[in-house]
């Protein structure tokens, strides 16, 4: 018996591209932001630090997210390999993992 295939979204018609792209953005807004303020003061407490490293983290995995979309593999669990559903996808656009993988990676 063959498994069937995930099926790809179609990124064409879809918003998530604009908002993935509005979101990466703005975290590069906020990271010139944090940045600065860094500069400014290198002695800066540890929770500007992690905020501006979290910050860092988000725009990566959205930049990933957009490039998975050019290569044609948005929407499927790099895990299984299976389809990650719309709901998900519409809470999380930048996941990489289908709900089931998401709670056995935790």
């Amino acid at each position: 018996m063959t498994m069937p295939q995930p099926t790809v979204l179609d990124t064409t018609t879809d918003l998530r591209p604009a908002t993935l792209a509005r979101l990466k953005t703005e975290l590069e807004t906020a990271l010139r932001s944090h940045e600065e303020r860094l500069v400014q003061d290198p002695e800066q407490d540890d929770i500007s630090m992690t905020v501006y490293r979290r910050s860092q983290e988000a725009h990566d995995e959205i930049v990933a997210a957009l490039s998975r979309m050019s290569e044609g593999t948005y929407g499927i669990c790099e895990t299984c390999g299976g389809a990650i559903s719309e709901d998900r996808l519409e809470v999380m656009p930048h996941t990489r993992l289908c709900m089931s993988c998401a709670h056995r990676a935790r």
